[in-house]
């Protein structure tokens, strides 16, 4: 560092809610959080632009730090940063609830002209109700996210199965029902024909008593 001038800020990946106390709420003034994938080969160039901006800001209220957004994606939402806007950053008034994001490209002059905008009071600034918590540790995103993606396979599976037995067991009802019908109409036709069958008898019989009698009358008139 130059002579009178105070040593850059280090910039400090924070895992804990007490790092992050340390290394940003704790110091006061305004705290410049970046948002990087720690499994990308560009961590190491990402944290490079923080601490060229550090170097460049130097004795000025500003502390730099980074999360990993992959293992603290809940931590990042309450700053609507999602794990697709990395490597990103914002300044932050844990004070004042308040944020200012980065709108333009994550490069050394852009985060520069954020930082100088907030402390000139041209940038506005969003709220948030409260200082959001980190997963001490980070959360296991990929061995939860296949977990997630098993257990919605297994229950698919399940839900299918269930689904195809329902198919089938309706298939069944439907082809019962439909063999119940026919059986009930067949019965009805045949009653029906039954009676008319009858009625056409007994119209029979009552004409053939019909003529004896009248034979009958005819002969006693004889």
């Amino acid at each position: 560092a130059a002579e009178g001038r105070s040593p850059p800020a280090d910039v400090v990946e924070v895992t804990t809610n007490a790092e992050f106390e340390a290394a940003c709420v704790a110091k006061g003034g305004l705290c410049v959080l970046g948002f990087f994938d720690a499994s990308s080969d560009a961590t190491a160039e990402h944290t490079a632009v923080l601490k060229a901006v550090a170097k460049k800001r130097a004795g000025q209220p500003f502390s730099f730090s980074w999360v990993d957004v992959t293992r603290q994606s809940d931590f990042a939402s309450l700053f609507e940063v999602r794990e697709t806007d990395a490597p990103t950053v914002l300044v932050l008034s844990a004070r004042k609830l308040r944020y200012a994001p980065l709108r333009g490209r994550f490069a050394l002059e852009d985060v520069d002209a954020l930082l100088q905008g907030v402390a000139a009071g041209r940038i506005s600034t969003q709220m948030i109700q409260e200082l959001p918590k980190l997963v001490d540790g980070g959360a296991e995103a990929v061995a939860a996210e296949e977990d997630v993606l098993e257990e919605e396979e297994f229950d698919l599976a399940d839900l299918m199965g269930e689904e195809l037995e329902e198919s089938v067991s309706n298939a069944d009802r439907l082809k019962q029902a439909e063999l119940e019908i026919a059986e009930a109409k067949k019965k009805a036709a045949e009653e029906k024909a039954k009676v008319e069958e009858d009625a056409k008898k007994a119209k029979k019989k009552k004409a053939k008593k019909s003529k004896k009698a009248k034979k009958a009358a005819t002969n006693e008139e004889l």
